[in-house]
This record gives structure tokens, C-alpha cells and sequence, in this order.
């Protein structure tokens, strides 16, 4: 089965997508990253629907499908009241959730208010300090090779990042960190086709580091207030390095994590069975945990 519809929001309107049947397993809501990028990258997630779950994406405001009365006013506490305003129109009143990447900051977010409903929180890739993101990129460039950590050092500083030989060693960065598969899936590339001004409204102009509206912000201090059972998955190679690991899982109380041993940040396009296993193990434990022991 496949729903979708618009929720209006504002003077603009939200779009949302539902695969899958509602059954006794809960459903799960997917949060994109970017920030600025489409839902269509996380379609990957459909596998869990073809075996019973239902799966709920949408685009946030301003990206893919949806509108935005003014991009430039998208800050992280308007896409939080986008997603609790999604919450209450969709009447979730039991769910699952997952962030990818700045879409795991909001969910971070959205968790700590302790939204009715929600069962389990997967984090996928997700920052929770932006400067601790951007010290973990710096030191990860720092060990590229000389000729292309020069380039991107040299756009950085000048600014000029619109060179062939900037572009170029972006590109080796992204094949050691972001993607290292040899193909892009046309679903991913169906995201990075609509990524618009968003992007560069939340996270600035650089391609390394984050800027924008997410400069300065600091999640670590809401981790220990999440009571949801937590998942925390990266790849081997991902700028959410093992220290971002680490500081969600010392947050967050009773959380876990899943390691991708050959993938960098889109561990759930990468190692798709993987990921998605892992995602359906953990949630199926989460909801037996809930029912209790059986009677004897």
C-alpha cells in the first residue's frame, strides 16, 4: 500500500509518504538529513515495509516535494515544530523513529520532548555536536594525502570552492567518507537532485564543515534526558566518527550501537541488508520488551 498526501503548515504545506500496511508491528518515521536534501534517499528503508513495517517518510519544509513560504527563516526550531505539527496531523500514537545524519539532530531534538508515542529512536550517522562534527572533519582531512588535503584547504580559506582542483579532492573526501560505493543508486541521486536553499541556509557555505543555522549548536546536553530504547549506527569510515559515537551512546542512557565495517555516512544505503536487519532486530526487541514476559 502507498498514502501520501500534503499537511499544511503555515503558509506552506508539508509532504508525506506512508509504504506499507499498518499491522501489529509499529510503524516507523523517517527523518532526512541534508539538511536541504529530499526523503527519497532513505527509500532503502522500503525493505523493512515488504516485511510488515510500515515506513512514513516526508520532506521537510522547503525540500523536495514541499513548500516554504521563506527558506531563509528554516531554522532547527522550525523544522522541530514542522515535525511535532506531522506528529499530531498523522495521529501517531504508537511509533518508531529515525534520524539520518541532521535528521538524527532532529529527532535528537524531538525525542527529548518526549513525544507521545514514540517506542524506539534509531540515530543513524548523526552528529550531536556541530563542533565536535567539524573538529572530527578537520582531523579526518588532515590525514587525506597531501595534493588534495592542500585543495581543500586552500577553498576553504579563499573561499573559492567553485575550482576544478577543489572539486576534484571533494570528491576523493566523499569516496573515503560519505560514499564509497562505485555506483550511486538513482534513489540517492534523486535527493541530490533536489537539494535547494536550504542546504546552504542550514549549514553554510562549506562542504566540510557545518555552518548556517546549525553553527555552535550543541545537542549533548538533551542525550540524557531521551528515555526511548536508542540505536546508534555509523560507518566505519563516516565523519560520525567513534568519538560522535561515543557521545551519544555516554548520553544517552542504555543505548547501543551498530558499526558498518565497509561504509562511510550513508552506512544505510551501503550495507543495506545490514542496516536494515540490524533496524528490524532492534525494533522488534523494543516492542516485545514492552509487552513483558509471557504469563506462565
Amino acid at each position: 500500500m502507498l498514502a501520501e498526501g500534503y499537511m499544511p503548515f503555515g503558509k506552506s504545506r508539508t509532504y508525506w509518504r506512508m509504504v506499507g500496511e499498518r499491522t501489529e508491528k509499529l510503524p516507523l518515521l523517517a527523518l532526512h538529513g541534508g539538511p536541504g536534501a529530499a526523503h527519497d534517499y532513505l527509500t532503502s528503508l522500503d525493505d523493512l515495509a515488504e516485511n510488515g513495517r510500515q515506513v512514513i517518510y516526508y520532506d521537510q519544509s522547503g525540500c523536495g516535494r514541499s513548500s516554504a513560504s521563506n527558506p531563509r527563516r528554516c531554522t532547527p526550531g522550525f523544522f522541530l515544530r514542522e515535525l511535532q505539527a506531522l506528529h499530531k496531523y498523522l495521529n501517531m500514537d504508537r511509533f518508531h523513529l529515525l534520524g539520518q545524519s541532521w535528521g538524527g539532530m532532529l529527532a535528537i531534538c524531538f525525542a527529548y520532548t518526549r513525544p507521545r508515542g514514540l517506542a524506539g529512536l534509531v540515530l543513524a550517522s548523526s552528529p550531536v555536536s556541530v563542533p565536535q562534527w567539524n573538529d572530527e572533519s578537520a582531523r579526518l582531512l588532515s590525514e587525506m594525502p597531501d595534493g588534495p588535503r592542500h585543495a581543500l584547504e586552500r577553498g576553504e580559506v579563499t573561499g573559492k570552492r567553485d575550482t576544478r582542483e577543489y572539486r576534484e579532492a571533494l570528491l576523493q573526501f566523499h569516496l573515503r567518507h560519505m560514499f564509497r560505493m562505485k555506483t550511486v543508486p538513482r534513489f540517492v541521486l534523486k535527493s541530490l537532485s533536489q537539494v535547494g536553499e536550504v542546504f546552504s541556509v542550514m549549514r553554510g557555505e562549506s562542504a566540510l564543515k557545518l555552518g548556517g543555522a546549525l553553527k555552535d549548536i550543541d545537542l549533548t546536553p538533551l542525550l540524557p534526558g531521551i528515555e526511548a530504547p536508542t540505536l546508534v549506527t555509523a560507518g566505519r569510515f563516516d565523519q560520525c566518527t567513534p568519538k560522535v559515537v561515543r557521545t551519544l551512546l555516554e548520553g544517552i542512557e542504555g543505548s547501543r550501537s551498530v558499526i558498518l565495517e565497509k561504509s562511510g555516512h550513508l552506512g544505510h544505503v551501503e550495507e543495506r541488508e545490514i542496516f536494515n536487519n540490524a533496524v528490524e532486530a532492534f525494533l522488534t526487541e523494543v516492542e516485545t520488551a514492552a509487552m513483558g514476559p509471557a504469563p506462565c
